[in-house]
């Protein structure tokens, strides 16, 4: 069957709409002669926003700036870096095997920041936390900065969060900017793109809560993570609810950080707040009735799931 061809970054859907003004960057702090893309784009239902932004030097404060407007009407958007080898025939967000960093606020039942990494094909356990409301129904200055170790997110020139890199950016690899119009599970991401810079410029400052999370991220325990099978295959349509029934099974005692069960296989990967709570875990539901069925629980060979 023959793919659908990676298409890169179009304007889009460009001119006026009623909830789009034109918006513009500070040129004071972001030189208009470093702009990459200074039209609007929307997202389509069959094409993602692509830009190759360039090489990167880990030394020369390297830095990612987006003019964006996050409409009253979004649930969730998304930013993805891509490394130079990503795969020019993937067609959607869910295709991509490679991705550097994934930075995806959402408001479903509660307004929440999710921030991952994907290798060979393979998600690693997401980060979540409370989100900002600076990243909604707004337009907003976003801004990334790169270390050698993580990077640092900044919303109107204010500290948003910080991700420590599965693996070191090498020097003067080219990295790409994805905007997804859609997620892996076919649900629409509402962000209209208006500029795109890519420079050096000095450094944010980055506060302790941003020391603190990059801490946590590298103690990070792998006997946490926790896979349970004998579930019902469940579609992406009823992927959801799962989670949820899930969640409700193990948050009466417990306190799982994440949960999330692999569409048509059977099984869900729970992380845990400690090695203790997911060792309790497996104690007390290993074997239990749920769904008229016994699952099963053990720990993880590995701290991530397949899909997502």
């Amino acid at each position: 069957e023959k793919q659908k061809r990676l298409k890169l970054a179009k304007p889009g859907r460009t001119g006026p709409r009623n909830d789009v003004a034109p918006e513009l960057l500070d040129e004071e702090r972001f030189p208009p002669e470093h702009l990459l893309r200074s039209t609007n784009w929307l997202p389509t239902s069959d094409e993602d926003y692509n830009v190759r932004l360039g090489e990167l030097s880990l030394e020369g404060k390297q830095t990612l700036a987006l003019k964006v407007t996050v409409p009253s009407s979004s649930k969730r958007w998304a930013v993805n870096l891509l490394p130079s080898v990503f795969s020019p025939e993937a067609s959607a967000a869910s295709d991509y095997p490679e991705i550097l960093f994934h930075f995806n606020p959402r408001r479903y039942r509660k307004l929440e920041l999710v921030q991952n990494s994907k290798s060979e094909g393979h998600w690693a356990v997401a980060e979540r936390r409370e989100a900002t409301t600076a990243l909604f129904d707004a337009s907003m200055e976003f801004m990334i900065q790169f270390t050698d170790q993580a990077l640092h997110t900044f919303v109107d020139g204010k500290y948003c969060s910080s991700f420590r890199l599965a693996r070191s950016p090498v020097e003067d690899e080219a990295v790409w900017l994805n905007l997804p119009c859609r997620d892996g599970y076919g649900e629409h991401e509402d962000v209209i793109v208006h500029k795109v810079w890519w420079g050096r410029r000095e450094p944010e400052a980055v506060t302790a809560t941003a020391l603190k999370q990059l801490a946590e991220s590298a103690g990070r325990d792998p006997r946490v993570n926790v896979k349970v099978t004998k579930l019902p295959k469940v579609s992406d349509s009823e992927r959801e609810e799962l989670e949820n029934d899930l969640w409700k099974l193990f948050s009466g005692e417990l306190m799982p950080r994440d949960v999330r069960v692999i569409v048509g296989e059977g099984y869900a990967y729970v992380e845990f707040s400690s090695p203790e709570q997911a060792a309790q875990a497996v104690t007390q539901f290993n074997r239990v009735r749920f769904r008229n069925a016994q699952i099963e629980l053990g720990y993880a060979r590995q701290s991530f799931a397949k899909s997502r």
